[in-house]
């Protein structure tokens, strides 16, 4: 949480609507941003960042860019067609379907339950701390992101 890119993301987001704590992990949720922040409590690092597209009831829409190019308006055809279809699906027609593409370090989550509609919506997007394989500067560069590879506490 002492990482300086951290602090200036705290300080635009100002005070958390609520504060979480579960199991290995503090939640720092911010519904009127679109915004909930995970960080681990072993070494208080941010490990996940979750933006939300407003389709639900909990959370507003989200203002800021998403990562590779992807946009809230897109469908499951518009996200495939610009990250690949290498993703790994994760779907069992009952809880919303998702997909998680481990070389971009973002998983998309749809508002359906169908594994086949491709005209699915996003209803977030989670973007998460890389595989240290993935933690290269080319890497960092095209995804912005500016994981470290030592905690800072």
């Amino acid at each position: 949480m002492n990482d300086k890119a951290v602090q200036e993301l705290l300080g635009v987001l100002a005070r958390p609507t609520y504060v979480l704590p579960v199991t290995g992990a503090i939640f720092y949720d911010y519904p009127s941003k679109g915004v909930a922040l995970v960080f681990r409590k072993s070494d208080n690092r941010l490990n996940n960042v979750y933006l939300y597209s407003g389709r639900s009831e909990d959370y507003s829409r989200y203002a800021g860019e998403l990562p590779n190019r992807i946009t809230f308006d897109d469908t499951r055809a518009d996200v495939e067609r610009k990250l690949g279809t290498h993703a790994k699906p994760h779907g069992n027609a009952v809880d919303p379907f998702w997909a998680s593409y481990e070389n971009d370090a973002v998983d998309i989550h749809y508002v359906s339950a169908s594994t086949t509609d491709r005209d699915n919506l996003i209803a977030y997007v989670a973007i998460f701390e890389p595989a240290p394989m993935f933690q290269t500067r080319k890497f960092k560069k095209i995804n912005r992101l500016r994981w470290t590879d030592k905690p800072r506490v």
